[in-house]
């Protein structure tokens, strides 16, 4: 108090001077009253006393320090001492020709008064606000207010909702359709005022939507879906499906926050939610998430928190993507690969959690006897190799003169250099993608399954470099009689057509196109084509 304010009262007041001693007696039975912010200071009259000299000082400094009043009555009242001032006054007697030495001091400290009116508004079923009015006199620049709030009607310590100057108070955290009390008390300089309580009650959600979503045990054909429990939840249904379906199965509603799900898909990505029915009646809002099954021969998924697989590429397949859930999956894509070619251009390019480059390796698999295992001799056709700065890495990929004709699964892994590349382990840091490829004869290669078509029709036609960042070089023969270039989409769309302008060489640009594969068609002037598959690289 002494650091905020050297004044007693919150308005000025005189000093008075203290006339010589003499006969006239000491005013005695001094007593104080407070009541509404006004300080009320009385003592017994004295015989022959013309008006009295009152002295008001903090206890801790010395008389002559305080402030000094005159009342011509036995009383005197002061509006507006700060809140819990602790005080020290003192009364003399004027006579008209004398004044009496000082009455005995007395000690006065000024209450603390509590606040009053509560009441609460703006309440949801989470919040409320509190409010209160203040007791006259109270002064924000040496008090303020706590608040503590608890589960009305028990015994729960009190939870603090801070403290304010302001007159109200918004608590959150609160349960819905609960009965709270809340207490409030005004902080003064050196106490706090007594507490008044109010009670409110927060307003009913009719039933709250689980929360915390979990998916754990997946296999190739079942996952164990759990979830918080909800207060006041009588049962729960679970849904879930295909991510790529629209139709959404219902599972029969459980008692329990957790629900066994079997007869699913292998290799599929799932949706899944689930909803409570409460013991009100009421059906809550879903909560949603997502998980993978693995595939049902040969399981492998990898930890992707730090690093993925962001981009593949090879034939018709040109895929970027992010983390996929669960550390797996089944794309779904395809594309064509011939018996016994020696040139498949692919890429890979490996995601990190930004700012973080580990060593890593990839490495791909294709299921040539489909048993499931890919781990039989031969069925490695990339890889491992090491790398380490996240760009995309360029590698080929050979088809044994000896595969089997059909479809088949391919597995592409990256895990981090310091795990095995085994193709159906788990756990493991990194990520799996599963494709399928079908393995076609020479007989039915088409411009979107090899290379190029020049190795069949033993036409010269040279394309280089490939992969290219852009540039691409064009040599033919002289007989081939160059008439024009086109740059085809591996969908069949046509990118761009080129005429020639030197029937011996020719340089196109196609770095405007995004990254990805492209058929580049060299044609002559009597319409023999020679086609070549080019990888483009950004």
């Amino acid at each position: 108090m002494k650091n905020i304010c050297k004044s007693i009262l919150m308005i000025a007041f005189l000093q008075v001077s203290m006339p010589g001693f003499s006969q006239c007696n000491a005013p005695t039975n001094l007593n104080t009253t407070y009541s509404n912010n006004v300080s009320t200071f009385t003592w017994d009259s004295v015989p022959g006393a013309t008006e009295y000299n009152l002295e008001l000082k903090f206890v801790y400094d010395p008389w002559g320090s305080g402030e000094g009043f005159t009342s011509t009555t036995n009383s005197f009242q002061l509006t507006g001492i700060y809140h819990s001032a602790e005080l020290e006054w003192r009364v003399s007697t004027n006579c008209g020709t004398s004044t009496s030495a000082n009455s005995a001091s007395y000690l006065y400290t000024v209450p603390c008064p509590e606040p009053s009116a509560l009441f609460a508004n703006n309440i949801t079923a989470t919040t409320a606000t509190v409010n209160w009015t203040a007791a006259a006199g109270y002064n924000t620049t040496v008090s303020n207010f706590a608040v503590y709030y608890r589960l009305a009607n028990t015994s729960n310590a009190w939870t603090s909702a801070g403290m304010t100057s302001a007159t109200s108070k918004t608590i959150s955290g609160l349960l819905s359709s609960t009965a709270y009390e809340y207490r409030i008390n005004q902080s003064c300089i050196n106490s706090n005022s007594s507490t008044v309580i109010g009670q409110f009650t927060t307003a009913a959600i009719p039933c709250n939507v689980p929360t915390n979503l979990t998916v754990s045990g997946a296999t190739s054909s079942q996952a164990t879906v759990a979830w918080t429990i909800v207060s006041g939840g009588q049962s729960y249904t679970v849904e879930y499906k295909p991510t790529t379906s629209t139709t959404w199965i219902s599972s029969s509603s459980v008692t329990t926050n957790s629900k066994l799900l079997t007869g699913l898909t292998a290799a599929t990505l799932y949706d899944v939610r689930v909803k409570a029915t409460c013991t009100n009646g009421y059906v809550s809002g879903y909560v949603s998430g997502q998980f993978t099954t693995y595939t049902a021969t040969c399981m492998a998924y990898g930890v992707n928190g730090s690093e993925f697989i962001d981009q593949f590429t090879l034939g018709t397949i040109n895929r970027t993507s992010g983390r996929e859930v669960g550390g797996y999956r089944n794309t779904g894509l395809s594309t064509n690969l011939v018996k016994g070619s020696n040139s498949n251009p692919a890429t890979i390019s490996c995601g990190y959690n930004p700012g973080i480059v580990f060593g890593e390796r990839y490495a791909v698999y294709i299921d040539f006897n489909n048993n499931g295992s890919f781990a039989d001799n031969g069925e490695r056709v990339a890889g491992p190799t090491s790398f380490s700065t996240g760009a995309l890495l360029n590698f080929n990929i050979s088809i044994p003169n000896n595969a089997p004709l059909g479809n088949r699964k391919m597995r592409v892994i990256i895990r981090r250099s310091t795990s095995s590349m085994a193709p159906c382990a788990t756990g493991f840091q990194g990520e799996v993608e599963d494709y399928n490829v079908t393995i076609v004869s020479g007989s039915n290669k088409t411009s979107s399954d090899i290379s190029t078509i020049n190795e069949v029709n033993e036409i010269p036609v040279v394309v280089f470099p490939n992969p290219t960042s852009g540039k691409v070089n064009i040599t033919a023969p002289d007989h081939f009689n160059l008439s024009f270039i086109e740059v085809m989409s591996m969908d069949g769309r046509m990118m761009e057509r080129i005429n020639a302008e030197d029937k011996l060489s020719n340089t196109i640009d196609i770095s405007t196109h995004p990254a990805g594969v492209y058929i580049v068609n060299v044609v002559s002037e009597d319409n023999i084509k020679s086609s070549h598959r080019v990888l483009l690289t950004k």
